[in-house]
């Protein structure tokens, strides 16, 4: 989509019954983000980069005012918005630097992930730096067909995500792929050849623990036997193994001006290598930067079901 479609035009109305044009546009990219679990909207404007999500800032960046055309924003520990830059050598965290940054989700150690993440292209004016996506839902539906016991295998073993840096502790553990419960009303699609609906994969090798000793399964505790961590261990290497498979990536050099929009739960990310002088970069002059920001899918969802009653002629039944 292009930023400018989404925008209400002069003498625009709305109507509870019928989509603007804009909400036309809206409803086009989350209805894309539902079904493929990344988007793209060109010509953002650039020339705003501050950190404040408020309207009333002249300096807000249009990227918070995409994300809350969808939702809310969602708050973490790295702030409402955040910046992706390069650091060099004073870097804690491989985002920061210029190295290949390997596919992974975000967050994986909170007990609840942001669903869907936002990251705005401000400057692209390096060699590589190349985003790569993976539907990692296509993946599980492959290893559902080729490797039945290891995708259960991925379903059952708890894995442990662990965050220690400037002082924060964060730890969680959830399995590889998280199945949809009876009850469960999450998004995910459903799988070909009677594969179960899966509601979320969790994968982020850098900050993957060890395996527990022990966990529940089915109200008896469960040891973490040397054969199960064998088997763990080899059913995560074909998942692994198949994300580098090409039918399952995308890859995308990011325009100045682009935001690419994903399913943080659904789309591993990755981004290659590129060409940086740390002894050239300074105040203004930035060569690679990326502003980002997460919002839940609870919102995102929100807004995809008042716009297909919208485009229903306002009807909520059957969304």
């Amino acid at each position: 989509m292009n930023w400018s479609s989404l925008l209400p035009v002069a003498n625009e109305t709305s109507s509870s019954t019928a989509l603007s044009p804009s909400e036309t546009a809206r409803f086009a990219l989350v209805d894309g983000l539902m079904r493929d679990g990344l988007a793209f909207v060109t010509g953002v404007p650039t020339d705003k980069t501050g950190d404040s999500i408020l309207a009333s800032d002249e300096n807000s960046p249009n990227l918070a005012r995409l994300a809350e055309m969808l939702g809310e924003i969602r708050h973490t520990f790295y702030g409402s918005l955040w910046n992706v830059r390069s650091l060099g050598s004073s870097s804690r965290n491989i985002a920061y630097t210029n190295l290949d940054l390997g596919l992974h989700m975000d967050l994986c150690y909170f007990q609840n992930p942001p669903r869907f993440q936002f990251l705005h292209m401000l400057r692209n004016r390096v060699q590589g730096g190349q985003s790569i996506f993976v539907d990692a839902f296509a993946v599980a539906e492959e290893m559902w067909k080729s490797h039945r016991e290891a995708w259960k295998v991925l379903t059952e073993v708890p894995v442990c995500f662990e965050y220690q840096n400037d002082s924060r502790h964060y730890r969680y553990t959830h399995p590889t792929f998280e199945v949809a419960r009876e009850s469960s009303g999450h998004a995910g699609p459903n799988g070909s050849d009677g594969m179960p609906r899966l509601t979320a994969i969790n994968y982020s090798p850098p900050f993957q623990g060890n395996l527990p000793l022990r966990w529940p399964s089915d109200g008896v505790m469960v040891d973490a036997s040397p054969a199960t961590r064998k088997a763990f261990y080899e059913s995560l290497k074909i998942f692994a193994d198949l994300t580098h498979d090409a039918r399952f990536r995308y890859e995308r050099m990011l325009q100045e001006g682009e935001c690419v929009v994903f399913d943080n739960r659904r789309v591993l990310h990755s981004r290659r290598g590129f060409e940086w002088d740390e002894k050239a970069e300074g105040g203004d002059d930035v060569k690679r930067w990326l502003k980002g920001c997460y919002v839940d899918g609870d919102a995102i969802w929100s807004t995809y079901r008042t716009l297909l009653a919208k485009s229903r002629g306002g009807s909520l039944l059957n969304v």
